[in-house]
């Protein structure tokens, strides 16, 4: 018996010297093909102070909470293109138009009330809610399709009107929209809130799509939450939240 496993063993160590070469090979053929493998599926990652990657996360929302209901794609539900409504499309796309330059006009009030009324289905407030005048903007509405293309991969249908934010509103009329500020607005008693996010990583994936990794906190009454529609408080944040000592740091530990 040891003499069969002695010459077993021999034969072993035979193949492999004859044959390390094409054994070499192999490895690194499946080395090879494990890699791909994971770069496929995992992605390759790319540095956050990538331009295209910068400008890819300026799309992402708004930088501005209180425009277009706020930071909408923050949500404790998954948001795609299909939920959100024309109204929010158009707003996002209308204030991420880094061309758009309004022209400024300027209506007489109405005789008996302090609004002002253009072309009949358009009607703005005073200015102040309380002058004799209103200043409106008008806008082509060429740049905010192209922009709508940018983040929703298509020109986008647009509304007759949208809300800008509680106080403006724009009319669509002969492909340009007039903003003003709206005879009737929202207004909210509560403490101001502020929003970070940073960028943690960046990774490409194919030829055509690259994610994003961020940290976000909303703070509001000295309170932390994970999304900007969420009601459910971080408490360990909160607890350790102090404005003067916000950072990266802070940010990344409890976003």
């Amino acid at each position: 018996m040891k003499k069969k496993n002695k010459i077993g063993k021999l034969k072993i160590v035979n193949f492999i010297k004859k044959n390390s070469l094409t054994l070499l090979i192999i490895l690194l053929i499946v080395s090879t093909i494990s890699l791909i493998v994971v770069k496929v599926t995992l992605g390759g990652s790319i540095k956050t102070e990538n331009k295209l990657v910068k400008s890819l996360y300026n799309y992402v929302s708004n930088d501005e909470i209180e425009k277009c209901g706020g930071l909408l794609f923050y949500s404790d539900d998954k948001i795609t293109k299909d939920v959100l409504t024309s109204d929010q499309k158009t707003c996002l796309s209308f204030i991420k138009t880094e061309k758009l330059k309004g022209k400024k006009e300027v209506l007489n009030k109405d005789k008996k009330e302090k609004i002002c009324t253009l072309k009949e289905e358009m009607i703005f407030a005073t200015d102040n809610y309380e002058e004799s005048k209103c200043t409106i903007k008008k806008y082509d509405t060429e740049n905010v399709l192209k922009t709508s293309e940018n983040i929703f991969g298509e020109k986008i249908t647009l509304p007759k009107s949208f809300a800008l934010d509680n106080y403006n509103i724009c009319y669509l009329v002969d492909n340009s929209y007039y903003c003003g500020l709206s005879e009737t607005f929202s207004f909210t008693i509560s403490n101001e809130s502020y929003v970070y996010r940073v960028i943690n990583k960046a990774v490409e994936k194919g030829n055509d799509e690259i994610i994003i990794y961020d940290y976000f906190i909303k703070i509001s009454n000295d309170k932390c939450y994970p999304t900007f529609t969420s009601n459910k408080e971080e408490k360990k944040c909160s607890q350790n939240y102090q404005s003067k000592k916000i950072n990266y740091k802070f940010v990344k530990k409890y976003g």
